[in-house]
């Protein structure tokens, strides 16, 4: 028995470092800067205006954490279509009514699990976006706007 011991005492002192005490690598991602985009429609349905355009200092991506739509119509809802352009090729990822104004009405989130389910979600618990360098963000609305305006607004963290 003692030998059988030593035997496996000898075998472990044996065994290279990196069977006996494995390395992760941890690299760590941080956000380098916060970044914003703007498109209102005053005029013209159907015509998709760009919110944003990904253009990471450090190639990485951008991860768009807001995108609030809101209606100052008081007569209208609208339909509001959001879609990334990648290489020229564009894909619809997130269609939502938003509301008319008759006295307070919250912006909606473009976001939200219940307007676009099946986004990715962070630690946080909060729906996402990527968008990699060079990739577009743009909007349209889908019905003439009788007075008012729709604004799209977006917040971004480039990394």
């Amino acid at each position: 028995m003692k030998a059988i011991l030593l035997f496996l005492g000898l075998l472990l002192w044996a065994l290279p470092s990196w069977a006996t005490s494995p390395t992760f690598s941890n690299t760590n991602i941080f956000v380098a800067s916060y970044d914003s985009g703007v498109a209102a429609f005053a005029s013209g349905p159907g015509t998709y205006k760009s919110v944003y355009t990904s253009e990471t200092v450090n190639g990485q991506a951008s991860k768009v954490i807001s995108l609030i739509a809101s209606n100052t119509d008081t007569t209208t809802d609208h339909i509001v279509t959001c879609e990334t352009v990648v290489g020229g090729t564009a894909s619809n990822f997130i269609q939502a009514t938003v509301s008319h104004q008759t006295g307070t009405v919250a912006p909606t989130n473009m976001l939200s699990s219940t307007v676009s389910p099946g986004l990715p979600i962070d630690n946080n618990g909060n729906p996402y976006r990527v968008l990699h360098n060079g990739d577009t963000l743009q909007c349209e609305y889908s019905t003439a706007l009788s007075n008012g305006w729709v604004d799209i607004d977006t917040m971004v963290q480039n990394f």
